[in-house]
This record gives C-alpha cells, structure tokens and sequence, in this order.
C-alpha cells in the first residue's frame, strides 16, 4: 500500500466509524472464532492421544502337545459386542455364555485346515475381572487347545474375531511369551503381531526352533539368574571369604598354605554344587514343590548364618555342610524357574542340564576372580580387619532381606 493509499484509507475511517466498527467486530469474530477452533481440534488431539484404542491381548504359551493362551479383553469394547452388561456381580450367571462366546471366536488350525481341541474335561473356562494402574477394566480368561496329532507343531495359524465383528476398528495384539524351542520365556514376551478386521488370522512359524536353542537359551537364563541373585552371589562370597584361614577352638586364626586354601575352596563350593544341583533336579521334575517364599526366607537365613561364621565362627569344621545344606535350599529357588518351562522328557532334561551349568559358570568367574583378590589382600595385615567389615555387611543385609521376605509371607 502506498502512502496516498494509506491517506486515503485514514481519511475513509474517519468519515465512516460505524462502518469501521462493524469492520472491527467482524474481525473479532473471525479471530476468536479461530481460536476457539485451534483448541477445540488441540484438546480433541489430545484426548485421542491420552485415551488409545483399546485392545486385546492374546499372551501365547507353546508346549510340547498344547497351547496356552491369556487372554484380556476391555470390558466395555466386550460388553458392546455381546450386548450384556458386565460386572463382579453377574459375571459367574454369565460364565456359560461367554464361554461359548470365546470359543466360537478364536480357533488353532494346522496347514491342513485341522483344528486343535479344547479337552471336553475342561468344562467352561474361568473368568475374572482385572483393573488396570489406569483404572480401565478387562476380562482375563486361560483357553489351552491340544495338537491335534499329539505333538509340538511347527506352523499354525490363529483365527480370531473376537469383538472385532461388532466393534470394527478393534485390534487385537499378539505376545509370544513362552516357547522352550525358540528360547522365549515368561518373563521376556515378545510382541508378534496384530489382528484386524478383515484380516482375522495369523500365522505362527517356529520353523527356527529347536532343540539346541532352547538349550542354549536355558543355559543363559542360568547364567542371568544367579548374576542377578544377589543374596545367592552374597552366600557363595561368604563361604570363599575366609578361605585362607583356619580357627580351631579358644584360639587365633592361622593363615592357612596356598594348597589348603584351593582344597577347601573345591571342596566348599563343591558341596554347594551337589546341594543346589540336588534339589534343583528334584524340584524340576516337582517330586519336591515347597512354595517359594518360604524358600527365599530360608535363603536369607542361609546369608545371616554364612555371614556370622565369617566374623566370629560359631561351627567349627562344618563348613562343608553348611555349604551343603544350604546349597539344597538355594537349588529350591532355581528349580521354581526351571518348572515354569512346562516342559517334559528331552525339554526337561536339556533345560537343567543347561540352566544348572550356566549357574556353575557364574560361579567358576565369581571364585576366579575372587581368589586372586584375596591373595593379594591377605598379604596386609588388614585382611581380618576387612572379613568382618564385609561378615557384618552381610549380617546387616541378609538380617534386612529376613525382615521384608517374612513380612510377604502374611
């Protein structure tokens, strides 16, 4: 705009303020108008971000002859399928219906078009309702369908139209969380794939699993669970700690030879060995099932009385059964791991071999780098000054860990 535009246009507003007004308001209008858009589509951006479609999952878990699979489903997406309201009140009136529900709308089937079977045994499946950290609510159900030729079956496919047939824009999300042959477990699912409408089946292929992987998986998880075992690392290191020392009774300690130190070392963790790897067997196979929090509080123990015998040893000359015997109890916590598999006959035998040595392994590099440590501090005259500082430590710790495993207990 020039500058005689501009004059003109001043000079045009002050003939005419009434039409300068209006002008004024329109332009009011327009912009708060606008603003009151941009909101409106943020906060309706916003509540679809804070509120994602809601979903079902199907958790799946793979055994030799069978197939299990959790199920949750959000309860207002189910009830606006099935056209019943429900609740905690009605859902045992309701069990019969949903049963049949589930079943007509979630199929296994081989490559042959065969289909896998619910046992007629079985009866209607349970149903329960969970809540959410959210506080969205779903129905949680276990569906197990068995091989139809008995045995672990390489390629099938799920069929689902579960909700989706009334409510279309429902999905359905797919974990694979435990299959001995791919090497997967409960405590790592793995998010497989998605059911659609119009798209209702998935194909599952464990052409890749086998038996050397499940080993080698088993072998690993071992090797991860005693690295994270801290009070099972903490009882081991008790027992090597005064290795190089010898106390008999109403007298000082004495520095033990090198040899002597090595003998007891093998024979220690030896004894801890045999102990763990008893019970481990025994448990695995469920010939011994002793639930396992009492079994972490006798663990703790384990700790508390280790740790004693390191500051001021009470039991002389029986380290190797206190090694022993314990060992039998931290075996109990390994084996509760391995039945989690479910798995029987070479699966079985494969997963304690494997996962037994893949503790031993821990152990091998928890002693070889432990023994040099303590060779070279057992020159100084502060060794027994050290034991008891870490003894006490593990008093304090293993005392702590008794404390809060006793209060789960109630």
């Amino acid at each position: 705009m020039t500058f005689l535009q501009k004059v003109s246009f001043c000079k045009f507003i002050r003939n005419n303020p009434r039409l300068f007004s209006a002008y004024r308001r329109k332009k009011i209008v327009i912009e708060v108008a606008l603003c009151i858009t941009f909101i409106y589509f943020f906060l309706y951006s916003f509540h679809i971000n804070a509120h994602p479609t809601l979903i079902t999952s199907f958790e799946v878990d793979i055994y030799s002859n069978k197939i299990q699979i959790e199920i949750k489903t959000p309860i207002e997406e189910l009830e606006s399928a099935i056209q019943t309201k429900l609740s905690i009140e009605n859902l045992d009136q309701t069990t019969t219906f949903l049963t049949h529900y589930f079943l007509d709308h979630i199929q296994i089937k081989n490559q042959d078009g065969t289909e896998w079977k619910r046992s007629l045994s079985e009866g209607d499946l349970s149903f329960k309702i969970l809540e959410d950290q959210n506080g969205s609510k779903n129905i949680q159900t276990f569906i197990i369908y068995h091989s139809p030729q008995h045995k672990s079956e390489r390629i099938f496919t799920i069929y689902s139209d579960l909700v989706q047939r009334e409510v279309l824009d429902h999905q359905i999300i797919i974990y694979l969380r435990k299959d001995w042959e791919l090497g997967i477990f409960s405590d790592n699912p793995k998010l497989i794939g998605t059911i659609r409408f119009l798209s209702n089946t998935f194909l599952i292929d464990r052409n890749e699993s086998g038996l050397w992987t499940g080993f080698k998986s088993t072998f690993l998880l071992g090797m991860r669970h005693i690295a994270e075992g801290y009070d099972h690392l903490l009882f081991l290191f008790m027992l090597i700690l005064p290795a190089p020392l010898s106390k008999k009774k109403d007298t000082k300690y004495e520095y033990k030879k090198p040899k002597a130190t090595g003998i007891y070392l093998v024979q220690v963790v030896s004894a801890f060995t045999i102990g763990h790897s008893l019970t481990l067997i025994l448990g695995a196979i469920q010939i011994i099932n002793p639930p396992l929090a009492i079994v972490e509080v006798f663990i703790a123990i384990s700790v508390l009385v280790s740790a004693i015998q390191v500051v001021h040893p009470i039991l002389i000359k029986v380290e190797l059964w206190i090694a022993g015997s314990f060992g039998l109890i931290h075996g109990l916590a390994f084996s509760s791991t391995v039945s989690e598999f479910g798995v029987h006959s070479t699966q079985l035998i494969l997963s304690i071999l494997g996962f037994n040595l893949g503790i031993e392994l821990i152990q091998f590099l928890v002693i070889l780098i432990s023994i040099p440590i303590i060779f070279i501090i057992i020159k100084s005259s502060t060794y027994i000054i050290i034991k008891n500082i870490c003894g006490i430590f593990g008093i304090i710790l293993s005392s702590f860990w008794i404390y809060e495993r006793i209060g789960d207990l109630f």
